[in-house]
């Protein structure tokens, strides 16, 4: 992707999109780190990390003086992420109870 498509790309994206476009991709790095098997190479990495900061630099100008924050958004973005994680554990948990008691 050529640098104006990506500048006009961030540039049409409210603040919480691009808080969730970070989280998601923090949570790639990670996950890299704990399964190295699917990690890309380091040039690869290191794009991804310079990526996620430019991400970073245009949220927090889109955000400069309006509360919350850009780095608030990104951490209601991953509040609402554990919170739709512990909703689907919770439902799953259900299931198996239900399923336990038909079963009985």
């Amino acid at each position: 992707m050529n640098q104006p498509l990506f500048e006009l790309f961030l540039d049409s994206l409210e603040p919480k999109t691009l808080a969730c476009i970070v989280r998601d991709l923090e949570n790639t790095v990670a996950d890299w780190g704990n399964y190295p098997e699917t990690a890309p190479d380091d040039r690869l990495k290191n794009e991804l990390e310079q990526l996620i900061e430019r991400i970073k630099r245009q949220g927090i100008e889109l955000t400069d003086d309006s509360e919350p924050g850009f780095l608030q958004l990104v951490e209601q973005a991953r509040a609402e992420l554990r919170q739709d994680e512990d909703w689907a554990s919770q439902r799953d948990r259900q299931e198996r109870r239900n399923w336990l008691q038909d079963y009985e």
